[in-house]
């Protein structure tokens, strides 16, 4: 048979159930009896043959389990049934919602009818989507704008204490030059233009004092509360990698989480 040439095992073996069951006919060739009355003897030949194996998962509800060998999905009700396979390495992936995938090789041997045994433990995902959407929606603290900030009210702080100190000194000078020119005694309009020139350099100053310093408490304040009210992001979890390599019944299993 063509199909047992090639190692396609579990097609030859439903070939045959075929052939056996096609219905017989007053007048038929020899030959088609012949095959429909040796079909049960070559299916049990066929059996001997052709390896298995069975599905053990565990760590999440079955009804949301989906399982695949070589890409084909297995159906729900056969998930922890004997499964017929050709001989040679199978891959098997169990996939779940919420689960990370899980990945395992097995090696069938022709000829080993006991089936092999896969047992397969899925994980929970580090993060879930769910969780990844509930913090996509709430605000992330960016480091940048907290330095930013700290930079910022401290540059105004720094201006403030620069002005204030220029105003007092613009303060002082005003009188000096009072005194130094005798404007007490005999005062005269130069007296007065210098004195109000001072005192105009001095009120800038000392506004510039007083708004440098309400700059740098707005800033400081808003960088502190932001800073303490809006969370820093979440690293995420390094998935953990594993493959193991152990021997079965009939085979060699290679299972691992990726």
């Amino acid at each position: 048979m063509a199909f047992e040439a090639m190692g396609k095992l579990v097609e030859a073996r439903a070939m045959v159930v075929k052939v056996g069951q096609l219905p017989g006919e007053t007048i038929e060739p020899w030959a088609h009896k012949q095959a429909r009355a040796s079909a049960a003897s070559a299916i049990e030949a066929l059996d001997t043959r052709i390896p298995s194996l069975v599905l053990r998962i565990q760590g999440a509800p079955k009804e949301t389990v989906t399982a695949t060998v070589d890409g084909f999905p297995v159906p729900a009700e056969s998930l922890a049934a004997p499964l017929q396979f050709n001989p040679g390495k199978r891959e098997v992936v169990v996939t779940a919602p919420g689960y990370r995938t899980a990945r395992t090789t097995v090696e069938l041997v022709e000829g080993v009818v006991q089936p092999v045994e896969v047992p397969i433990a899925l994980e929970r995902e580090a993060i879930s989507t769910a969780s990844h959407q509930n913090d996509d929606s709430k605000p992330v603290r960016n480091d940048a704008i907290v330095y930013a900030g700290i930079g910022v009210s401290g540059a105004l702080a720094v201006v403030g204490v620069a002005t204030a100190i220029g105003a007092a000194m613009a303060e002082q000078k005003s009188y000096d030059d009072w005194e130094q020119a005798n404007c007490t005694a005999m005062p005269t309009p130069s007296c007065y233009n210098n004195f109000n020139e001072q005192e105009n350099k001095r009120f800038l100053l000392a506004n510039t004092a007083i708004w440098s310093f309400i700059g740098a408490t707005v800033v400081g304040t808003g960088t502190l509360v932001y800073a303490l009210v809006v969370k820093k992001p979440e690293k995420p979890s390094p998935q953990r990698q594993a493959v193991y390599v152990e021997p079965a019944v009939g085979g060699i299993l290679v299972r691992g989480t990726f």
